[in-house]
């Protein structure tokens, strides 16, 4: 399950890049995704169905929240959350939002913009 989850993961980090132009970073960077050309940095979630009916939360620990605060801020990029929600393998929808370090994902979906 969790090997899945990571699997999942993954291809909404590379969904996210294709969709932003932007370049995927490595592993322990402080974002996922980068657009260097127009200064943008994005932090990617990916949730299925039940993460919506279940939990319901995205939540960036503190040591992570730091990094990607001190990346900001050193890059001049601005920050979003983009949330890749998976209803089933042919039905996916992309959403942008501020970021933030605690948000219900309904609320993202909500208040964000889709980008597909």
């Amino acid at each position: 399950a969790a090997r899945q989850l990571e699997q999942q993961g993954k291809e909404g980090e590379n969904l996210v890049a294709v969709l932003t132009c932007g370049e995927l970073t490595p592993k322990q960077a402080p974002f996922d995704v980068v657009d260097y050309d127009r200064l943008v940095a994005y932090e990617v979630k990916t949730v299925t169905m039940q993460a919506i009916q279940g939990t319901n939360k995205i939540h960036i620990e503190a040591p992570a929240w730091s990094r990607k605060q001190a990346f900001l801020q050193e890059s001049g990029c601005r920050g979003y959350l983009m949330v890749v929600v998976v209803h089933d393998p042919g039905h996916v929808e992309v959403y942008q939002h501020e970021l933030k370090q605690h948000l219900r994902i309904k609320t993202a979906i909500r208040q964000g913009r889709k980008v597909s």
